[in-house]
This record gives structure tokens, C-alpha cells and sequence, in this order.
């Protein structure tokens, strides 16, 4: 089974070494972060991150 992380305020997890292990690097195959509310971003932005291949990419696009 898939697993997805709602990871809104861990946008910057993967910037240094002694904050918690990001989503994607636990083994999450996906994950979606909400950079407006810990990283700049002019509006609401969000990032829908994927790896591995449980997860079809093509039903994104």
C-alpha cells in the first residue's frame, strides 16, 4: 500500500542534519509540502513530491 505523508510544515526537513529525516527519505512514496508556510514563496505554494513505483506518475499529469 502507498504511503502518503502530509508533511505542510516540514517543507524544510532535508536542509539540515539535526532536523527530523524528511518524508521521502523515511521511505514515503509520496508527499506534499505547503512551502508558504516555512520556506519563501511569493502566494500559497505547494509541492507534491514522488518516488519509487507504487505510485503512477502519468495519473498526475
Amino acid at each position: 500500500m502507498p504511503l502518503l505523508v502530509d508533511e505542510a510544515h516540514g517543507a524544510h526537513f532535508a536542509f539540515h542534519p539535526e532536523l527530523p529525516t524528511p518524508a521521502l527519505a523515511a521511505g514515503a512514496d509520496l508527499t506534499v509540502q505547503s512551502i508558504h508556510k516555512v520556506l519563501g514563496a511569493m502566494t500559497q505554494a505547494s509541492m507534491l513530491h514522488i518516488q519509487g513505483n507504487r505510485i503512477d506518475c502519468d495519473l498526475f499529469f
